[in-house]
């Protein structure tokens, strides 16, 4: 019940905040509005501007602080998916197997020991992971 009672909480906060952004979506093109049919100088929009502006950075903040962190995983589903890529590797296109590498390593650093183009002629140096 206690639980249940907090999330509705929560939802209720985060139905408030994305309210609150709309709002300020609404503000800024009255605001945008009235400048460009001159009801109000530049400084006056500029300073308008960086107010909802430092409004909707606060409200993002709190609406991060909300939003439930994922999940960790733990090391033995870790260790599971590891292997399901690797026994699947070879049934993988080109294109998912560049798509893995891309998600999963920052950097590999590679070295030709052959003239020839062919992938046996090349030697990994070095794979930084993210």
């Amino acid at each position: 019940m206690l639980l249940t009672r907090k999330n509705n909480d929560t939802q209720d906060r985060l139905d408030i905040l994305n309210k609150e952004l709309k709002d300020i979506d609404k503000r800024r093109k009255k605001w945008q509005y009235a400048w460009v049919n001159d009801m109000i100088n530049d400084e006056d929009f500029s300073l308008r501007m960086e107010e909802e502006n430092n409004k909707e950075e606060d409200i993002n903040k709190q609406l991060s602080s909300l939003q439930p962190s994922s999940e960790k995983i733990n090391t033995e589903d870790l260790s599971e998916i590891l292997r399901d890529i690797k026994s699947n590797w070879y049934q993988l296109d080109t294109l998912e197997k560049k798509m893995l590498l891309q998600m999963f390593t920052k950097k590999i650093a590679i070295d030709r020991v052959g003239n020839q183009i062919k992938p046996d002629c090349l030697e990994i140096k070095e794979v930084q992971f993210f």
